[in-house]
């Protein structure tokens, strides 16, 4: 799963504690109540140092660019999510976890120094036990012997569209080719590629059947289906994100635990007000980078949205997903868990539901990532509630009983909603993405995140490197 959070205040306590020792410098350096700058002066003001936003202030303080990064929470890394074992103090992801080995991701990692490597699992020989949602019954794979026909057909048709799902960005063509408007679930029985639907609903993590067949392609891109993964060396992502802290010059820059109360954007450049614990600054720039999610209700309370800008912000739906690490199930370190519908199409289970519980991330500690998704918004206790059932009906289903003195506990829940934001069918027919695309630039605002390119954090790379930065470099220059 690669996959930003709007953590509750409660799940940032649960993920501070978790990620202390990792953010310990981040709060030490940051300045103390009362003596931030009134006012501020930059090129560019970022909001968002999540994935997109990190990254493109990093490569426009690179190329002599200054900035100021606006982010709402206690660090940098959207839904980078590090488990930091209290015991051995070894790291382990549960929100991003793997990125897809690009010359972009890899160059970014020797730019901040992070040592990185090839993924091969936690555990060379581990295993995945796929169990009967309901009954708990072992069964084999979801995917029959016809899987990798059927991977052939999908990237085969892929490929047919030249390159609109190997480079970054929605630059579709006019008309909108019909199977693209497809929900997947139909273009899968046209294709009789049926047999590939299970892996793909587990990397998309939501209602795979439903979306339309271009967004499953743009997300299980030529790109993630052709190439392997890697992940740091040390498996705590967080360290990506404390290194850029450092890079962009700590607390001078990056302006965390911000609540930004207004942003007015005009022809001679843009000005954010923002409210942090340390006090009230106003910050000047030439230009702004939006990083979020770019839905109205987020949007609007703080932005001078324009009637385009509304139109395509309100029209994006979304998937809402949670994450935690699981401890004290007593089930095998190196075995990891499925839960399907062997009756569905694909042996994809019925919404809300449990997406797989992962082998351990720690040698000899139990410390797996346990994820859940819905269609639907839930509440924190909702999702607590369905996870701890769930941990607790694999464990009965594997007549696994838990270690002296524990038993299966939630840690660190986060809520990693909005996930994967979407059009409809109707509007991407009727040209949805030349019209967000035209937004580039519009009102000295620039666009880059997960809903111009996927979920996938080197492809979100990719389309800020090759796309966005381009176009706001120039514009600076």
């Amino acid at each position: 799963m690669h996959s930003f959070a709007l953590a509750t205040a409660s799940a940032l306590l649960a993920s501070s504690i978790l990620l202390q020792p990792i953010n310990a410098y981040v709060r030490a350096s940051s300045y103390s109540h009362g003596s931030c700058p009134s006012v501020v002066e930059r090129d560019v003001i970022v909001v968002g140092g999540g994935s997109g936003g990190t990254y493109a202030s990093v490569q426009l303080a690179a190329r002599g660019k200054s900035v100021a990064v606006i982010e709402r929470e206690a660090r940098l890394g959207g839904n980078v999510a590090t488990y930091i074992d209290p015991k051995t103090n070894q790291t382990t992801d549960y929100g991003v976890i793997l990125y897809t080995n690009t010359s972009v991701a890899r160059n970014y990692f020797h730019q901040l120094g992070v040592e990185y490597g090839p993924y091969e699992g936690y555990f060379p020989n581990g295993s995945t036990k796929y169990l009967d949602y309901k009954t708990g019954a072992e069964l084999p794979t979801p995917a029959p012997g016809n899987a990798t026909a059927a991977n052939e057909i999908y990237l085969k048709q892929m490929q047919s569209y030249g390159n609109l799902f190997s480079t970054p960005g929605y630059f579709l063509p006019d008309p909108v080719p019909e199977d693209l408007l497809l929900p997947w679930g139909e273009w899968l029985k046209k294709y009789n590629a049926t047999a590939m639907a299970y892996d793909v609903f587990y990397v998309q993590a939501g209602n795979a059947l439903e979306l339309l067949t271009l967004h499953i392609m743009k997300y299980y891109s030529t790109l993630e289906f052709t190439t392997d993964r890697l992940y740091t060396s040390n498996r705590g992502n967080q360290i990506i994100y404390n290194t850029a802290y450092n890079k962009l010059g700590g607390a001078e820059n990056v302006l965390l635990e911000s609540n930004i109360k207004k942003i007015t954007r005009t022809a001679n450049g843009v000005t954010a007000v923002i409210e942090r614990p340390c006090g009230t600054q106003t910050i000047h720039a030439k230009k702004l980078v939006i990083a979020i999610r770019p839905r109205y209700v987020d949007l609007a309370p703080f932005l001078d949205l324009r009637p385009n800008e509304i139109k395509i912000t309100k029209e994006f739906s979304n998937i809402h997903t949670w994450t935690c690490i699981l401890n004290g199930t007593g089930l095998p370190l190196d075995t990891g868990y499925e839960l399907v519908d062997p009756s569905a199409e694909g042996g994809i289970p019925p919404l809300p539901e449990t997406l797989g519980i992962s082998q351990s991330g720690i040698k000899d500690v139990e410390a797996r990532a346990f994820w859940w998704s819905s269609a639907k918004e839930i509440t924190r206790e909702e999702a607590a509630s369905s996870l701890q059932g769930r941990a607790e009906f694999v464990q009965k289903a594997m007549n696994t009983t838990s270690p002296p003195g524990e038993k299966p506990t939630i840690n660190g829940l986060l809520d990693h909603s909005p996930y994967f934001l979407y059009p409809s069918r109707d509007a991407v027919a009727n040209g949805f993405y030349k019209d967000m695309n035209a937004m580039q630039g519009q009102y000295n605002t620039y666009w880059t995140g997960a809903a111009w390119e996927s979920e996938s954090s080197a492809a979100t790379w990719g389309f800020t490197e090759e796309v966005m930065l381009p176009q706001l470099l120039k514009a600076l220059n």
